[in-house]
């Protein structure tokens, strides 16, 4: 069985380390939502960035993944009629 090693950031489903949210809550991210925060975890993992620079690239990925989050999160909030 495969180690799961993080929770879900809308639910308390397992999932592996790499992931953010379980597919059933990725799945309501929009794709514009999701590319940043593909995009601004892929520069924060390369390598060749000064501090200040690595700094920058970390807040650029907590707001895109922090958005994405709250996405999410007023999705399910939503009254069921209500979504769009």
């Amino acid at each position: 069985m495969k180690a799961h090693r993080n929770t879900c950031a809308v639910c308390s489903r397992p999932i592996g380390i790499a992931y953010l949210m379980c597919a059933t809550h990725w799945h309501l991210v929009p794709r514009d939502l999701a590319t940043s925060v593909y995009r601004t975890y892929g520069a924060m993992a390369r390598k060749g960035a000064t501090p200040q620079e690595q700094l920058q690239r970390i807040a650029a990925y907590r707001a895109a993944r922090d958005a994405a989050v709250a996405h999410v999160k007023a999705q399910i909030d939503q009254p069921q009629g209500a979504r769009p």
